[in-house]
């Protein structure tokens, strides 16, 4: 599955260890609205730098999104994420945040 993640900050460093530890995903990009970051982070985990969600989503058109932003980012992404073409899985609870 091609895989992308948002947010390239502590958490990121975790996700980026598993997807690309050999699993049977294809770790193709990471997006920060910090452009270095996301740079850095890319060189580390050799995948593909944006500057932001939408350029990403735009461009690589993934099966499955990583969002490891700050939690109040969670939800906004997850509903911007278009149509039905994305399935989402939640790592917290949304309820909370509505």
């Amino acid at each position: 599955m091609k895989t992308c993640l948002v947010g390239c900050g502590g958490i990121a460093a975790v996700h980026g260890s598993v997807l690309t530890s050999g699993i049977d995903t294809e770790f193709v990009a990471a997006a920060d609205i910090k452009p270095e970051k996301a740079q850095s982070y890319a060189e580390n985990f050799h995948t593909k730098p944006y500057p932001s969600l939408e350029s990403m989503l735009d461009a690589e058109k993934p099966d499955v999104l990583h969002i490891c932003t700050p939690h109040y980012l969670h939800v906004p992404m997850a509903i911007y994420v278009p149509g039905t073409k994305y399935q989402r899985l939640y790592g917290k609870a949304a309820c909370d945040l509505f």
